[in-house]
């Protein structure tokens, strides 16, 4: 800023100053800015009076103000800036000019073209009318909007670019993982239609099939099964309906008639027996039952009700433990679907511990008969002997742990329905 304020008057060339140096800062053909009313005025200098008095080249254009801040700025230092703003709008006209005749070139050019960079270096390519020529044909678009050809490809596409990378069915089966006519192995899960099956065929009349259709609408009807077919036989086996949302049973079936049936109770039936091998062949270490009327005088034979099961009626695993360690088996603790947990819960081989201690007791008994007959007395001192043998038994110890209460059991199996692929 220069010193001092000026007063400009609208349409006078007479410009007055307050505390300027007019004389000091300006000389003819200097200029004056001042910016008035927001507005910046650049007013040429025709002569200076005094140093607060001088006349302008032009009158002054704008409002009538006074007490405005000047600046003074010396016609040489105008005219340099006036000059560089030419070379400036020089500069960018050439621009233009170059940009126009490189777009020209691209719209109507054809070939190779080579356009000209603002640094002045240039660079070659196709012009829109050549890309235009060259893709012509090599990508049609059908009815949909689908690509129906391409031609002119010679490089197979990627499976990034949604090809297989390959040239050859076989090739491209293999670069995607797909199954060749031959077959292969499943990494994953494979999930067929609602109500849909799966089947594996073979060669000899030999068939595998998968399948969820059921056979019916009503309770003890397949809804879920495997059959293996071998000619016109086969084997089955699934799940049944229990007239509702809940399961009956598991079943295997034979085509001949023979079937197994695993009930929701927990008990387990069959058209025919269970036949448990007993060849004395396959036995070594035999030893028949000790006081076995002693101990069958200490089993109780019971009806009872069962954690998740009815009503059953038999022998108590603990009774019979007793006497026999051997007619009992172990498999861990067991869970029931209330959340109870009986630790190291007992199984009993109720048929082998029935069939051994109650033949063996029949013996003894047949025995008593006789020396009852003969002997009475023998015989009461005897019976008095059995009734010790099976205090002494019913007072055995045997380990009951107690049972304890978990969070019941979910059984939930994820469905092949909520499968997801890797995405990794």
């Amino acid at each position: 800023m220069s010193a001092g304020t000026i007063a400009l008057t609208n349409n006078s060339a007479t410009v007055s100053g307050t505390g300027t140096v007019f004389t000091t800062d300006l000389k003819a053909n200097d200029f004056i800015v001042v910016i008035v009313g927001g507005v910046t005025y650049t007013l040429g200098v025709k002569a200076t009076a005094s140093a607060t008095s001088l006349t302008l080249i032009t009158p002054y254009g704008g409002p009538t103000a006074t007490g405005n801040a000047w600046t003074a700025v010396p016609n040489a230092t105008l005219v340099g800036i006036t000059a560089q703003v030419a070379a400036d709008v020089a500069k960018a006209i050439r621009g233009l000019n170059l940009d126009k005749a490189n777009w020209q070139q691209v719209f109507s050019g054809t070939g190779t073209i080579t356009v000209t960079l603002p640094d002045g270096s240039t660079y070659s390519g196709p012009a829109w009318n050549s890309l235009t020529t060259l893709l012509n044909n090599k990508a049609a678009k059908g009815a949909n909007s689908d690509i129906t050809s391409i031609s002119g490809l010679t490089t197979a596409l990627t499976i990034e670019q949604g090809g297989t990378g390959a040239k050859t069915a076989a090739a491209a089966r293999a670069a995607l993982g797909a199954f060749s006519t031959a077959g292969g192995a499943v990494s994953g899960s494979i999930t067929a239609g609602a109500a849909a099956g799966i089947a594996v065929a073979a060669g000899e009349n030999n068939r595998v099939e998968i399948n969820n259709v059921t056979s019916g609408v009503g309770a003890g009807n397949p809804v879920g099964w495997t059959v293996y077919r071998w000619y016109t036989e086969l084997a089955q086996t699934g799940i049944r309906r229990a007239g509702d949302t809940t399961i009956q049973s598991y079943f295997v079936a034979l085509s001949g008639g023979g079937g197994w049936e695993f009930l929701r109770g927990g008990n387990a039936t069959a058209s025919g027996t269970w036949t448990s091998g007993s060849d004395i062949r396959h036995k070594f270490d035999i030893e028949k039952v000790k006081n076995a009327l002693a101990s069958v005088l200490t089993f109780n034979g019971s009806i009872y009700g069962k954690k998740d099961g009815g009503r059953e009626v038999g022998l108590i695993a603990q009774d019979v433990e007793r006497a026999c360690k051997e007619a009992i088996t172990y498999n861990g603790d067991r869970k029931f679907s209330d959340g109870t947990v009986i630790p190291n819960f007992k199984y009993l081989n109720t048929a082998g511990a029935a069939a051994a201690y109650h033949t063996e007791a029949i013996k003894t008994l047949f025995e008593l008969v006789e020396l009852a007959l003969d002997k009475p007395d023998d015989a009461r001192a005897l019976i008095a002997s059995i009734k010790e043998q099976s205090e002494v038994i019913k007072n055995t110890p045997i380990e009951n742990e107690d049972p304890r209460k978990e969070a019941p059991p979910i059984f939930d199996v994820p469905s092949s329905e909520d499968y997801e692929e890797p995405t990794t």
